[in-house]
């Protein structure tokens, strides 16, 4: 960077590595667990060939912890790869040969410690943010492309492909609240020469870190190109071959990067930095509580600021954001602040819920996490949420942070647990892999039939030559080397043909003592079906029917069921059935729906698209064996409201998104997110969350949820509510009955519209003398003065409305000499204060067109601060009127236009007006301002 621009005539560039975009993705996603907008999880049905002779069942595939990687970005797009971990579920394989019954080939139980994980390559976009005037860094899971999914072995890309195209179609399926995250912001608002207006996105690989042996393989950064107020046209995206890597690659003693973010400001606008403040640098935003934290600024040619995305100084985070237990063992979570340990354990508060289960919570006290007992896991994999929770002693502002917990049965795995291989000439092997907590090098056990060769955590499998019989079952159990704790895997060999067709051909998660009725296919005259349990009664009994039952202490994972057609003492057909056996009882569930109902205290919104109509939404289950089990929090997430005329679902808001305007094809949508825009009349929502922060706990088989509608439509429309079960089944708040408060008719109300009336705007003298408010004598006598104009909107109901945003259309301020003699100095000049947030620091300042008045007004000094006494109330725009006498006059500047404003007020309605002077043919017309509604 010495002694040249890297800017390629941008204002700024800002870059950010991938270490800290994971953290701030990672956090995200945890929180859409408190939020319920995670993820759900992925089910369906892929053929993995096009002969469609074999295809693969997922069941409940759930994904977590994503991270982004960089090892094929170019500064010529916006793209990265991103990896989602599979944490939990079943992925079985089945193949279907010509004239033969289908045969479940392999099946697997899911835990993210195997490894599995799908990747796709994302394009990171800019989306607008209507209302609070901020371009956001997105990625969207929809917009992914080249997906492929781990399920399948490495040697058939094909099929990864394929498993990798369901997972694409469920992304593409989902709202955008469950599916789109934020990395990062830029704040437009505001009018100094280094705020941002627009901005490109690119990424960047790290320097030899697309070499796949390279040690920082897949590093890299996300580069954003920056267009300033100062900037009259954007910059050019400079080769990839000439633009450095900007953050530096310093690290501490323990290989931690020093800095994970970069900011350089062109040369050309240094001038613009105001008192070490840049604003460019306080306009970058990023999700949660972090901050850009800086560190050192160097200036070799361009101006560089280096440091880290980091957490606010009063914000807390854990240890760790992902953590998996074995059901019975514990975890300690550790609070951090300011990257220092929280040693006072009474400031902090826990709580532990269960995600898809009821009762598999477990506990957690002073940061000890406690899961539940094996017998008490109500599946197989738990999903539950910690979060600790501390109140600022300072500001008693409440913080929270989260962290995923991961309960599951065993601490171990091995893929594939379950697989079918026929004794043949060619006895093709089979591949199994392990996954131990510990760490520790499993052991292998070797098998009574065929051969096994293992390498660490890899074993292959070869079938015998032969064997006596038509079926037997194979064991192979893995150990762990360190704690003594085994799984076993299972295959069933086969030997001769099985054409008979039995069903079902595989069930899996049969619990103890549980049964299944098993059939074979087609009618046999004279000729009878004879059922047997291979191995015995230990794996099971059949009766003469088909009808299963699994062992009351299950000592096997795999029970095989044959099936023989016999006549006058010959076999015939023969088939068979897999059954996985499960060792713990899935938790009891809900069956019926007793009550589902929508009600809103005002079913009645102005149709703005910003303004909110809350929707509770309460559902009651039946009691089952006269207890309550109410809906999972999984199932509570899937809730939608729905058109009741189509059955179709209403558009859904990503959770930064506040409203919508008339450039979508939309009139109504729904977000799960309260937005900051009074209700209709002013009326209240009922809180969303409990006193903690967390979404509301169920009592007893009754759970409350709230959804809020926007709408831009003229009609009123009836709506109803849906979610998806835990059986994939959609439940309907109609289904009960067809009238309210099952179905709910909301009511668009028309925008009102404004006139000159319904506005409060006039002057306050704050300096040079006179009355207040001005009268004419003291603008006569008073020749240097500044007067503030306040501006307040009372509406037609003569009630005062608050403003939410004000967006300058044109020149930010406006300019008028007394007359247009070339010799007049006596000049006008006005500046503003808008408090949008409510902070002291926003509203201290006066703010003016430095731009414009540095280029034809170059001797003018505006004054900026504030003159005490004098706030601005949040909410509240004020106009400074700022009277001088020495101030040459100068022929048609841009200045002399009026300002033209786009305000939107608390009621989420939208305001243009025109502030200026009045005309140059009214005497005296620079002592005054108008407004005028457009």
């Amino acid at each position: 960077m010495q002694g040249r621009s890297v800017t390629a005539g941008w204002g700024a560039i800002s870059v950010f590595n991938r270490t800290r975009l994971n953290r701030l993705l990672q956090q995200q996603f945890v929180t859409g667990f408190n939020e319920l907008s995670f993820l759900p999880p992925v089910s369906g049905h892929i053929y993995l060939n096009f002969e469609r002779t074999v295809w693969a069942e997922l069941d409940s595939i759930v994904l977590s912890k994503p991270l982004l990687s960089f090892e094929e970005a170019s500064l010529t797009n916006s793209k990265a790869t991103l990896t989602l971990f599979v944490m939990s579920g079943a992925y079985t394989v089945f193949q279907k040969a010509v004239s033969e019954p289908p045969v479940m080939m392999s099946s697997l139980t899911v835990s993210e410690q195997q490894g599995f994980k799908v990747t796709l390559e994302v394009d990171l976009t800019m989306t607008p943010g209507v209302v609070d005037h901020r371009g956001l860094v997105t990625l969207d899971l929809a917009r992914g492309v080249k997906f492929m999914c781990t399920l399948a072995d490495d040697k058939y890309a094909e099929e990864q492909r394929f498993i990798g195209q369901l997972i694409q179609e469920h992304f593409q399926r989902l709202p955008a609240h469950k599916r789109v995250f934020a990395l990062g912001m830029l704040d437009f608002t505001g009018y100094n020469p280094l705020t941002p207006t627009s901005f490109e996105i690119r990424t960047q690989a790290a320097p030899g870190a697309k070499i796949a042996r390279a040690s920082n393989y897949g590093d890299g950064a996300v580069v954003v190109f920056i267009k300033l107020r100062a900037n009259e046209f954007s910059g050019t995206i400079p080769p990839a071959e000439t633009f450095p890597f900007l953050i530096p690659s310093d690290q501490d003693g323990s290989g931690n990067d020093l800095y994970s973010a970069s900011l350089v400001v062109s040369s050309e606008l240094r001038e613009h930095v105001e008192e070490d403040r840049l604003d460019v640098l306080h306009s970058l935003l990023f999700p949660g509580e972090n901050v850009f934290e800086e560190t050192s600024r160097h200036t070799p040619h361009d101006l560089l600021v280096v440091g880290n995305i980091a957490p606010t100084l009063t914000s807390i985070e854990l240890d760790s954001l992902f953590q998996y237990v074995k059901a019975g063992g514990s975890h300690t979570f550790h609070v951090r602040q300011s990257g220092k340990t929280l040693l006072n354990a009474d400031d902090v508060s826990w709580s532990a819920r269960s995600i898809n289960t009821i009762g598999s919570a477990g506990t957690i006290t002073a940061g000890r996490y406690q899961a539940v007992i094996p017998q008490q896991l109500g599946k197989e994999t738990v999903r539950n949420v910690v979060t600790a929770s501390y109140v600022d002693p300072v500001s008693q502002r409440v913080h929270r942070a989260s962290a995923l917990v991961m309960v599951t049965l065993e601490a171990l795995a091995v893929s594939p647990m379950v697989s079918t291989a026929w004794v043949t000439d060619a006895r093709t092997p089979i591949t199994f892999k392990a996954s131990v907590n510990s760490g520790a090098a499993p052991i292998w056990s070797q098998p009574e039939l065929g051969s096994l060769v293992a390498t660490g955590t890899t074993a292959i499998y070869t079938p015998p030559a032969t064997f006596d019989g038509s079926v037997a079952l194979e064991k192979i159990k893995v150990q762990d080397a360190q704690t003594g704790e085994s799984i076993e895997a299972t295959v069933v060999l086969l030997r001769g043909r099985h054409m008979l067709t039995v069903e079902p051909s595989y069930v899996t998660g049969l619990g103890r003592s549980a049964s299944v009725q098993l059939s074979a296919e087609g009618e046999h005259d004279a000729i009878y079906e004879q059922w047997r349990v291979v191995g015995g009664d230990a794996f099971g009994t059949v009766d003469e029917s088909g009808h299963f039952t699994a062992p009351a202490q299950i000592t096997s994972p795999v029970s095989v069921v044959t099936c023989e057609v016999v006549a006058q003492g010959t076999v015939f057909l023969r088939g068979f059935s897999v059954i996985r056996l499960s060792d713990f009882l899935e938790e009891p569930s809900w069956k019926d729906i007793a009550s589902f109902t929508l009600t809103a205290d005002k079913p009645r919104a102005f149709a703005n698209g910003y303004q909110q109509m809350a929707i509770d939404i309460h559902v009651e289950t039946e009691a089952v064996g006269g207890k309550y089990y109410p809906l999972t929090e999984e199932e509570r997430s899937t809730m939608t409201i729905v058109y009741n005329s189509s059955g179709g679902d209403v558009d859904m808001l990503d959770d930064f998104q506040e409203g919508f305007d008339d450039d979508v094809p939309y009139k109504w949508a729904v977000s799960i997110v309260e937005n900051r825009f009074n209700n209709f009349g002013g009326a209240r929502n009922t809180p969303r969350y409990d006193l903690d922060g967390l979404p509301r706990a169920p009592r007893n088989g009754a759970s409350d949820d709230i959804l809020y509608m926007q709408t831009r439509a003229r009609d009123k429309v009836k709506f109803h509510a849906r979610f998806i079960s835990k059986y994939w089944e959609e439940k309907n708040s109609t289904d009960k009955s067809s009238l309210p408060p099952q179905t709910l008719e909301l009511f668009p109300q028309e925008v009102p519209v404004t006139n000159v009336g319904h506005y409060d705007f006039r002057p306050r003298r704050v300096d040079g003398g006179g009355n207040n408010p001005p009268e004419q004598e003291d603008y006569d006598y008073f020749l240097t003065t500044t007067d503030y104009w306040y501006l307040n909107y009372l509406g037609a109901d003569g009630q005062s409305v608050l403003f939410a945003k004000c967006v300058f259309l044109s020149n930010r301020s406006t300019v008028q000499w007394e007359s247009d003699q070339l010799n007049e100095k006596m000049f006008s000049y006005t500046g503003y204060v808008f408090n949008e947030t409510g902070e002291d620091d926003e509203a201290k300042v006066v703010s003016f067109d430095t731009g414009l008045m540095a280029r034809y007004i170059p001797d003018l000094r505006p004054v900026t601060t504030l003159v005490p006494g004098n706030s601005v109330g949040k909410g509240r725009l004020m106009i400074s009127l700022n009277r001088v006498d020495n101030v040459a006059y100068r022929h048609r500047t841009p200045l002399e236009g009026a300002l033209e404003l786009l305000l939107l007020d608390m009621n989420g309605n939208k305001h243009r007006l025109d502030v200026g002077f009045p005309g140059k043919t009214v005497v005296d017309s620079r002592n005054k301002l108008l407004i005028t509604v457009l």
